[in-house]
């Protein structure tokens, strides 16, 4: 009798119909996803040639996924409530629009601003 068949036989006998042991491996992707390994990583070392294989093999909860949201909207709210800091800051020098958003961007690194990063200038 070989694995899969083993394995099929234990999954039947543990009330779990749809276990077999590919389900294995998308457990084995979906984790390395939620341990932080980039989608590339994870194709290679589940031999994929494409990303979008390996896009099918990995299965989030929709409570990882509304948690990731989450802290993506909260850094969004902290940028932006930074830069609207950023554009007080500016505004007694300056009435025109333009200077001010030099003014603006001067305080933020010359690259375009990676959310979460902190002004250059400060107040």
């Amino acid at each position: 009798m070989n694995c899969s068949k083993v394995v099929r036989r234990i999954a039947i006998d543990a009330g779990v119909q749809q276990f077999i042991t590919h389900t294995t491996r998308h457990l084995c992707l979906t984790d390395l996803a939620r341990t932080g390994w980039e989608l590339h990583a994870i194709a290679t070392f589940a031999g994929h040639r494409s990303t979008e294989t390996t896009l099918t093999c990995i299965h989030p909860s929709e409570r990882e996924l509304a948690d990731k949201l989450a802290r993506g909207m909260d850094r969004i709210h902290s940028w932006r409530v930074e830069m609207l800091a950023a554009d007080r800051r500016c505004q007694p020098w300056s009435t025109k629009v333009e200077a001010r958003t030099q003014c603006v961007q001067s305080c933020w690194k010359a690259e375009s601003p990676r959310i979460g990063t902190k002004p250059m200038c400060q107040s």
